[in-house]
């Protein structure tokens, strides 16, 4: 038995796992006022009809991660070899089974809304004026970005310092062991090619968390005080567990570099444990907190007397938004703003920066395929 194949596989399983339970949870973390991306009156989200959706949802999720591991457990008894090649394609039957589930459910509650009549203005509290200039970046936890920065900087500084001292042959992949079984000839690419990566993870956990600060959040018509009250927790907490992701994995990254340059090998599970702790602890906030921090407590919520006469048309608004999932919207200027099922966040993609952003991104997604599937499965053979 190949020991690093077992492992992808298992590693395989394990993505196929999680990423399962959590589609289970994504409608109870979803606001009241939204069903499979249709706005709804927040009385209704418990009716009878509503609960049978979810419960659809939640029975073709279940039944697509069952049909994903077999298909990975078939691969592996088949041609164990191809277990690396595999583990970059079943990621993407996620979204597939993500999208099977909730297509049919979208369509079905946009019927349900039209049957049942239910009236739901287009005009929310979707601003304060607070809310409209978004939070202050003095909310970002800048300490922990700062410190991914120093590790970052450290590690190209001791790469390049490094570098005329290196054997002509160097270390390029570990196995499960971080013992090398690969060689590259020495190059600047090769030995800057961990830092820059690093520093393009770290690029994008700084750019999202300053998006969630700047996003544009749903406010409860009911009671917008509280509502902002909440998305200001929930920006808080979600920006300091993006800080601490975006450390650990810089540290992490920056020891499996070192091990190309240096005769020393990072421990697997220290470099694993780096990754899984932060991302359990941005999930655990994420379930705690809800869509927008809407399961927050708040104890006193201060007064928002702007909530009360600033009102914004455009995202509570159904028409703008493509099967309830992709926001357009020409006359919003907002960039980011938050999505209508589970916890995340989407674009407006009336915008040029997006639409160009999202076409470089196919893209670049596209061609990394096409060349690690090559190298990958080079290997295999």
């Amino acid at each position: 038995m190949n020991d690093i194949n077992f492992f992808v596989f298992l590693m395989n399983l394990a993505i196929t796992v999680l990423c399962g339970s959590f589609f289970l949870i994504v409608p109870s973390l979803t606001r009241k006022s939204y069903l499979f991306g249709i706005k709804i009156p927040e009385a209704e989200h418990g009716c009878e009809e509503a609960k049978a959706l979810k419960k659809s949802f939640l029975t073709i999720c279940v039944a697509g991660m069952v049909v994903v591991a077999a298909i990975a457990a078939m691969q592996y008894a088949m041609a164990p070899g191809y277990s690396l090649v595999g583990s970059l394609y079943y990621p993407l039957l996620l979204p597939l089974v993500y999208l099977l589930a909730y297509v049919p459910n979208w369509s079905k509650a946009r019927s349900l809304k039209e049957s049942r009549g239910w009236e739901v203005s287009a005009t929310s509290f979707a601003e304060t004026k607070s809310a409209y200039e978004r939070e202050s970046l003095a909310i970002v936890p800048w300490g922990w970005h700062i410190a991914a920065l120093v590790v970052l900087a450290a590690s190209f500084a001791v790469s390049v310092a490094r570098y005329p001292s290196l054997p002509d042959v160097i270390p390029t992949h570990f196995d499960i062991n971080m013992n090398p079984d690969a060689w590259s000839a020495k190059s600047w690419g090769t030995v800057l090619s961990m830092p820059i990566i690093n520093f393009s993870c770290f690029a994008v956990y700084l750019a999202v968390g300053i998006g969630i600060v700047k996003a544009k959040m749903q406010l409860s018509p009911e009671n917008p005080a509280l509502s902002f009250a909440q998305q200001r927790v929930y920006r808080i907490r979600m920006g300091a567990a993006l800080g601490l992701l975006s450390l650990f994995s810089t540290c992490a990254m920056a020891a499996l570099g070192l091990s190309t340059i240096f005769d020393f090998k990072a421990p697997f599970w220290l470099v694993i444990s780096s990754f899984l702790v932060p991302c359990a602890v941005l999930v655990a906030v994420t379930v705690a907190s809800g869509q927008g921090g809407f399961k927050i407590k708040i104890k006193e919520p201060l007064d928002e007397p702007q909530a009360r006469n600033n009102r914004s048309k455009g995202v509570s608004d159904d028409k703008f938004w493509r099967i309830g999932m992709f926001y357009c919207n020409y006359d919003d200027p907002a960039i980011m703003v938050e999505d209508r099922f589970g916890t995340g966040f989407g674009f407006n993609y009336a915008r040029l920066p997006v639409k160009l952003g999202a076409i470089i991104s196919i893209a670049a997604l596209v061609g990394m395929y096409i060349w690690l599937t090559a190298v990958m499965a080079g290997k295999a053979l």
